[in-house]
């Protein structure tokens, strides 16, 4: 498959998640469709737009080449389940705390042996996370069945 190819299908995705997200903004309550909504509608005209722009912009470029879509295999399939296990983990524990744990054993694992890079990047994530949607935006993070909700 070439590289042409996949950006088409990549970014064709990402055209039809951003209708789709803008169409779902219609059911928000009235109380948030003055922020939320507005955010929402914002991001998804965003992805939309330069989604668009992107594939025109491959469609003019001559790229054919090859993709190679993983070269480690075992790396590959052990990312996916460590992906599988931070899903199930918000279920129980919560978005904060199963991304507190998600984002250091993902970035070692991908190779990254800088302790403090790890925990500053974490930490400045799951920082911003908190404060844009709880905060800001004011929509409440999944806290997980363990803390009784």
């Amino acid at each position: 498959m070439t590289k042409k190819i996949v950006d088409f299908i990549i970014l064709f995705f990402c055209v039809v998640i951003a209708v789709l997200l803008y169409r779902s903004t219609a059911d928000f309550p009235s109380v948030s469709q003055n922020s939320t909504a507005n955010y929402i509608r914002f991001l998804a005209l965003s992805t939309g737009i330069l989604s668009l722009l992107q594939i025109y912009y491959s469609y003019r470029k001559n790229d054919n080449e090859a993709v190679e879509f993983y070269t480690d295999k075992k790396k590959f399939f052990a990312f996916l389940i460590l992906l599988i296990v931070y899903i199930l983990l918000i279920a129980y524990f919560g978005f904060i705390l199963s991304t507190a744990l998600f984002l250091p054993a993902t970035m070692f694992f991908m190779g990254h042996r800088k302790i403090k890079t790890i925990i500053f990047a974490s930490a400045g994530l799951l920082l911003f996370l908190q404060v844009l949607f709880v905060s800001i935006l004011q929509v409440p993070l999944p806290r997980g069945s363990i803390f009784g909700y």
